[in-house]
């Protein structure tokens, strides 16, 4: 964990700052500070352990976080989650990814365990990470997991590739499961998606479990120029399925989704019963589009209770003496100065010392 502290007083000052960890200190240094100085501490744990004084950590959400003697400073929810990964399949992705408008590649990441799990997902392109997700999957759940990028962000994450040339692209899960195919990057426009005529399309107006359903719309290009894209289907702005279709100049082709009532629980989780907007689109570019009542499991909209601001408290090997208790000190202040309000103590917990805490928790000797 990343911490900065700072002295704002006008002299030198000196205190402990201690990492806790549910109810307990578990590393803890000596700072000393010239007035109006910082310094920026890192705290670097290990499994062995050290966190709990224990070989073993239950999973759970934890309080950890950094503070100074008087107890000041600003603790945060660690969750703690079984050593698993989840397992990833059917992918979706274009053949040839356009260079002027957002393609969406998707895959379904299913938890194999009993026990909900949430893990990093990214979406990778000629092996450099262009985008990530922090997704959770509840026990023997499947969750669709989609993204939507384009050409000038992945040559901004992955500077090496060229535009006309082809690549792996993948979505992977931070324990090392992945899915993927080939694309190639295009190097010039093809007709855009003003240049398509949608017709009348065929839409569902009821989504219902066990059914399956059929999604077209007939659509002309009436541009010089030959189209070759990807089209989206949405529910509720949620990408359900994907498909890449070439048509030819003045050519009518037919754009059909096969739809399954589990495709959409996979895509729109949780699935509530709701009537919400369907669409066929071309990038950001809608051709066809109407409501549908979806009629999923969940009936009504739970109201989530908010989970209370996270406190340090003290562990039952913790002790206190009198001297700390009729005199509390502050922060670079000596006993019976002015405490925390004269002080800055800045805690930023970053998610890569989330992980990395995490990581050697399970991994560690």
């Amino acid at each position: 964990m990343d911490t900065t502290v700072r002295n704002p007083t006008d002299e030198n000052r000196s205190e402990r700052i201690e990492y806790r960890f549910n109810g307990a200190t578990v590393s803890d240094r000596t700072v000393a500070l010239a007035a109006g100085e910082s310094r920026h501490l890192r705290f670097v744990l290990t499994a062995n352990g050290s966190v709990t004084g224990t070989d073993a950590l239950d999973t759970g959400t934890y309080v950890h976080g950094v503070r100074n003697e008087s107890g000041e400073g600003t603790p945060r929810y660690l969750r703690v989650t079984p050593d698993i990964d989840l397992t990833i399949g059917g992918f979706q992705g274009p053949a040839t990814a356009p260079n002027d408008r957002q393609f969406v590649v998707l895959a379904t990441v299913s938890n194999p365990t009993e026990t909900t799990v949430t893990r990093e997902v990214t979406y990778r392109f000629a092996s450099s990470v262009v985008a990530e997700k922090t997704v959770t999957v509840g026990g023997g759940e499947r969750k669709q997991v989609a993204f939507a990028v384009t050409a000038d962000r992945i040559e901004t994450k992955a500077t090496a590739v060229q535009r006309g040339r082809t690549y792996d692209h993948s979505i992977a899960t931070s324990g090392g499961a992945s899915v993927g195919d080939a694309v190639q990057l295009r190097s010039g426009s093809s007709a855009s998606a003003d240049s398509l005529a949608p017709q009348e399309p065929t839409l569902p107006t009821d989504v219902r479990e066990g059914e399956q359903y059929t999604v077209t719309v007939p659509v002309r290009n009436v541009d010089t120029a030959a189209f070759d894209g990807q089209f989206v289907y949405r529910l509720g702005g949620t990408t359900v399925e994907t498909r890449s279709i070439e048509i030819p100049a003045g050519q009518r082709r037919t754009v059909e989704f096969e739809v399954a009532y589990a495709d959409v629980e996979r895509a729109v989780f949780p699935l509530s019963s709701q009537t919400v907007t369907q669409s066929i689109a071309v990038g950001n570019t809608s051709l066809a589009s109407g409501d549908v009542t979806v009629h999923g499991g969940v009936t009504e909209t739970a109201t989530a209770t908010p989970r209370a601001t996270p406190a340090f408290v003290d562990g039952p090997d913790e002790t206190t003496s009198s001297d700390e208790e009729t005199c509390e000190r502050g922060f670079f202040a000596r006993c019976g100065e002015t405490t925390l309000d004269q002080m800055t103590l800045t805690i930023i917990g970053t998610a890569s010392s989330v992980l990395a805490i995490l990581y050697e928790l399970f991994t560690g000797a």
